[in-house]
């Protein structure tokens, strides 16, 4: 059963890689196989001429017209010799073209995926893993695809004309050599199992050796790993799972060696006997000196060929096989963004100058496929223009909820509506456009500050006006005075040495920027002050009450404070809503009264410092 179902995996990986390499280069898939049609009988014919040249010069040249014929044969050589490298040049530069082809198909493809893949897949270690593989695919498998039934065809047909030239001197040798080939394709197939399993066994590992390489090289890490003297400790991890990798590796190559050294053995063997034969054969004067050398090379040639022909179908069996890793890859299921090309198929988001109404009707969610619930049976109105802070400790589900409503997730039960529509009906690219989304994380690009703050426009499109009003709301007026070439200042420094490192309070001014920057439907602010100064945080949200007034828009926040100005303030505790209602009515809950007074005792008694 296992085996059948290999078969059928190969039949149609083979079937998908071939229409995909035939899509991208139809012409160069035709060049070969002509290519390769004309070059087969090459060698052979070359030999031929060879020992017709060897046989006439030892048998002594008597007249003119002999000469002029040893003349003929070597020019023709030559000749051939000279169309062949010729053809092999031409095939060269056109297999570049054609592999740049394929990449760039391959990577479109990964792209694409990763654009549309749905966030749960990276909360599963196995789709995780999955998605390493595909990520890492070897796009020259599909290129060479083609190319490697081509030449297997030329080769194989080499290989008989030899086999037939051998067929007639000792026809028992040349069925050891057959024998022993049909070994090696049994074993290479053997082996590339093997390859397989290992490369299956080792991604999880690989993936930690890549991030703890990425930890110690990347500058974002630089100071946590001197203060607290971490590069050993990550370079130990890295050391320790390079280690594990190479001892699993180890473990395949040497079931390998063992696999392979027997058939190698055989092959020596077989090539002593031809060499024991022929030797005996010219001593005997059996053969010709012109023989020999015929004979040797079509010996050679049946060997060589049928050698690259084994390894060049072992080699199409491990792409055919690995083509599993990106098929898992590109059939992830996607259930948020799946229906782009069929638009008709989605509700139109109306727009209404922000004011929209939205619903979580028993909402529950759970990152993984069992009950342990992160959010529980959570029902909340916001009403349209509304705007509304949740609070609550850390892991009280404050973030959850928000990606839920993102739709960056999807609930485990029940169901989320904007507008009484449920938000799965909607376009998820129209959906997205509808949100302005300031993030804690503050991330920024290294890229100019006017592409920075206007996210996704093109730069010839961008309102410069507008960008310096954004700022201004954002209290980063001051920032772009400090840039040496304005709002045309690069981000970082790493494609400009010249770009500007902004401070933790820039950079999240900066991203607030974004904000007033988009004119959007509805509006979520994830901590949007945390990093900044008392006088920064005052402007800014005397700034977001003013300009985005009227609109529907979520707060979240650790302090109380700067819920002042929202219509409703909601109580998240592990995970469910215990009490919501406006500063005043949530005075009488226990629980919010007592966040309250502990941040405003910790607020006057550091002023009292």
């Amino acid at each position: 059963m296992v085996l059948n179902m290999k078969k059928i995996n190969c039949m149609r990986n083979l079937r998908v890689m071939i229409i995909m390499a035939w899509k991208e280069n139809r012409f160069f898939i035709l060049f070969q196989f002509f290519l390769n049609t004309i070059r087969g009988p090459f060698p052979l014919l070359i030999a031929y001429i060879n020992k017709l040249i060897v046989d006439k010069i030892t048998g002594n040249l008597h007249y003119s017209s002999e000469f002029e014929y040893l003349v003929i044969l070597v020019f023709l050589t030559i000749v051939i010799q000279v169309v062949y490298e010729f053809l092999m040049t031409l095939d060269t530069k056109l297999a570049i073209i054609s592999s740049n082809r394929i990449f760039v198909k391959i990577q479109n493809m990964i792209l694409e995926k990763l654009r549309t893949l749905d966030k749960a897949h990276y909360d599963k270690t196995y789709d995780r893993d999955i998605i390493h593989r595909g990520k890492n695919f070897d796009y020259k498998s599909i290129h060479n695809l083609m190319n490697s039934i081509s030449n297997v065809f030329r080769r194989v047909f080499t290989a008989i004309v030899a086999a037939v030239v051998l067929i007639k001197y000792n026809y028992l040798l040349t069925v050891f050599i057959l024998v022993m080939y049909v070994a090696k394709i049994i074993i290479g197939r053997i082996s590339v199992d093997l390859n397989k399993q290992m490369n299956e066994s080792v991604t999880e590992r690989v993936r930690r050796k890549e991030y703890y390489s990425e930890i110690v090289k990347s500058k974002k890490y630089v100071k946590e790993l001197r203060v607290f003297g971490l590069n050993e400790f990550f370079i130990n991890k890295y050391k320790l799972i390079s280690r594990e990798i190479f001892e699993l590796n180890k473990k395949y190559v040497r079931k390998n060696i063992i696999l392979n050294g027997g058939i190698d053995i055989l092959q020596i063997l077989i090539n002593g006997i031809l060499y024991g034969i022929l030797v005996l054969s010219a001593f005997y004067s059996k053969i010709t000196l012109g023989d020999i050398t015929f004979i040797k090379s079509a010996f050679d040639n049946l060997n060589s060929e049928l050698y690259a022909s084994i390894s060049m179908l072992i080699d199409l069996y491990k792409d055919i096989s690995t083509f599993d890793f990106f098929s898992d890859f590109t059939n992830l299921k996607n259930e948020i963004i799946k229906n782009e090309k069929n638009a008709e198929t989605y509700v139109n988001f109306d727009t209404n100058n922000g004011r929209h109404k939205i619903e979580f009707k028993h909402v529950y969610f759970s990152y993984t496929d069992t009950e342990n619930y992160i959010l529980k049976d959570i029902n909340l109105v916001i009403n349209e223009g509304d705007t509304i802070g949740v609070v609550g400790i850390n892991g009280a589900g404050k973030s959850t909820l928000i990606k839920l409503l993102l739709r960056l997730y999807d609930c485990s039960k029940g169901c989320i509506l904007v507008d009484g529509i449920d938000i799965k009906e909607y376009n998820p690219k129209q959906y997205y456009a509808m949100w302005g989304f300031q993030s804690q994380e503050s991330i920024l690009y290294p890229m100019k500050l006017k592409n920075n703050i206007a996210l996704g426009i093109d730069e010839q499109y961008i309102n410069l006006e507008n960008i310096h009003t954004a700022l201004k709301h954002s209290s980063g007026e001051n920032i772009i005075k400090k840039m040496k070439h304005s709002d045309n200042t690069e981000i970082y420094k790493v494609f400009d040495s010249e770009g500007y490192e902004p401070s933790g309070g820039e950079a999240q001014k900066i991203s607030l920027a974004r904000t007033f920057y988009k004119d959007c439907e509805m509006y979520i602010l994830d901590e949007p002050s945390s990093a900044m100064d008392a006088d920064s945080e005052n402007k800014i949200f005397h700034s977001l009450n003013k300009e985005l007034k009227n609109k529907t828009v979520i707060f979240i926040s650790h302090k109380l404070s700067n819920f002042r100005f929202c219509d409703k303030i909601v109580i998240l505790k592990e995970g469910e809503i215990i009490a919501e209602g406006t500063h005043r009515e949530l005075m009488n809950n226990a629980y919010y009264a007592q966040l309250y007074m502990t941040q405003k005792n910790s607020f006057l008694s550091q002023n009292e410092r």
